[in-house]
């Protein structure tokens, strides 16, 4: 199995998406003589299949299906076959249209598809806080369209890890005087004069890898008996009380707009 160079890739995409109406008249014989082989064929098939009904899905979502050698041979970078799909383009009202769906019916996205069009959603189906009354997100086992806190405060549901430190943040407000963000790892260290502390920060439960005194999460996707649990404290974000009886931290509140 030879890699394919871009141009090559791109030659395959055109002639299969040509093809659409007659593919099994399709001859494919001149990417063969190039040495191209049959399964590589198939796998750029099904990847362009694939990502246009799930387009976050990602290199490491290819490589634990199909091997690392066969993905990085055939397709190379899943991003950079993303924009040879023009995905880069592809907006929420196109993977409505590629699912069946309509934006009038109701709906509950898988929270994946949140994440990943969530610039889009968040401009054109919020009022507030809120997601529109027709649209929910599966977060975990509940069908949400916003995020409530313990303290009862009402957010926009959360898209990434970098949302999660922020309301973390927000929560400590006045107990520690400083923060470091390590993103590519996932902890938020906080401190003070006479205190510090590191959470590792994760969306799932199942992603945590770290040692860290605390562990916070969004989804809690962990299994009861998981053994995870007998060395972690894990605390889902929800349980966080976000706004301070004291006042103290009303106009970061007021900034990020969560009445």
């Amino acid at each position: 199995m030879q890699e394919l160079s871009q141009s090559l890739r791109k030659a395959i995409v055109l002639a299969l998406e040509e093809a659409t109406s007659y593919r099994d008249q399709l001859d494919l014989s001149r990417f063969i003589q190039m040495g191209v082989t049959v399964e590589q064929i198939h796998l750029i098939d099904t990847a362009m299949y694939l990502l246009r009904l799930h387009p976050y899905l990602s290199q490491d979502d290819f490589e634990s299906k199909y091997s690392v050698q066969k993905v990085q041979l055939t397709i190379g970078s899943v991003d950079n076959f993303k924009k040879l799909l023009n995905l880069n383009e592809y907006t929420y009202h196109d993977w409505l249209k590629t699912n069946g769906l309509s934006e009038d019916e109701p709906l509950c996205l898988p929270y994946m598809v949140y994440q990943h069009f969530s610039d889009e959603i968040r401009r054109d189906y919020m009022n507030g806080a809120y997601l529109v009354e027709n649209l929910q997100v599966q977060l975990g086992s509940k069908q949400l369209n916003h995020f409530k806190f313990r303290c009862g405060t009402v957010v926009g549901i959360p898209t990434d890890v970098f949302d999660i430190m922020i309301f973390i943040l927000i929560s400590r407000f006045g107990k520690y005087s400083g923060f470091k963000m390590n993103l590519p790892d996932s902890v938020l260290h906080l401190f003070s004069h006479t205190n510090s502390v590191d959470i590792e920060v994760r969306t799932y439960a199942t992603e945590f890898s770290h040692r860290t005194q605390h562990s916070v999460c969004l989804i809690d996707d962990l299994n009861e008996s998981s053994p995870i649990r007998k060395v972690r404290d894990i605390i889902k974000l929800e349980e966080f009380s976000i706004y301070h009886k004291c006042n103290s931290n009303r106009e970061l509140l007021d900034l990020l707009d969560f009445s």
